[in-house]
């Protein structure tokens, strides 16, 4: 449930053209803000973007100006949660995964001084069993190569999710706003029937939630140099 609806106002448009700037200020803002978060307890909430009825045929969701926000504040909450430039999402990527499935992501604020901040985000989404099957064959094929963290979802719902992210600022993690952003995520996936699950994981703190959801490590996405990279997390449910 979303708690606050004042977020969109903190959300600049991504075709206002002073993005760039409100961008970095948004971003300055935040990150002061967040060293002062460990003394006194803030207003936490999420948001989540409800699909709407219909969308454009030709741009799809780029038409819906609140999709337009909702995407920039996912964006803002991965770009406080990796302080490393290459454990930052790919924007055009994001881009992508978002139009396709906006419903499969949550981000999450902090209400500090009058002002709202995006601190952290969930996302996961449906791929498809080919897509599962060929990451399962990494356990023992050590010939599959992967160089990047992007996973085509698949067109409609099925039995196999890639967890695309759970990340929160670092000064917030092992807080009790990061364990409150893990238990929803947790009871959401909880409530999705499936029969697999995957993800990359570029942290340590990633490593410890993707174990406790039962992923065992199956192998590491390459970077451009070949030098170890994400480490791929991967389960498959038993059947009955």
């Amino acid at each position: 449930m979303e708690l606050s609806p004042d977020w969109e106002e903190a959300i600049t448009d991504m075709f206002d053209n002073r993005i760039q700037e409100k961008t970095d200020l948004m971003l300055q803002n935040a990150a002061q803000y967040i060293l002062c978060l460990n003394t006194v307890e803030h207003e936490f909430f999420k948001t989540t973007f409800s699909v709407p009825a219909s969308r454009s045929a030709c741009f799809e969701y780029l038409t819906n100006q609140r999709w337009r926000k909702f995407l920039l504040s996912v964006y803002y909450a991965d770009l406080l949660s990796y302080t490393k430039k290459e454990d930052q999402v790919d924007f055009s990527r994001l881009y992508y995964i978002v139009n396709k499935f906006p419903q499969g992501f949550t981000v999450w604020w902090i209400r500090a001084g009058g002002a709202v901040f995006p601190v952290g985000y969930t996302g996961w989404y449906y791929v498809e069993a080919s897509t599962f099957n060929y990451i399962a064959q990494m356990e023992y094929n050590k010939d599959i190569i992967i160089t990047n963290r992007f996973f085509l979802p698949a067109a409609a719902g099925t039995p196999y999710l890639y967890l695309f992210n759970y990340s929160i600022a670092p000064l917030l993690a092992h807080t009790g706003y990061s364990r409150t952003l893990i238990k929803d995520y947790a009871f959401v996936l909880s409530n999705i029937p499936c029969k697999g699950l995957f993800c990359a994981a570029v942290s340590d703190d990633g490593v410890r939630v993707a174990e406790q959801f039962g992923m065992k490590p199956i192998g590491n996405i390459k970077n451009t140099e070949c030098s170890k990279g994400d480490r791929i997390y991967f389960l498959r449910k038993k059947g009955p």
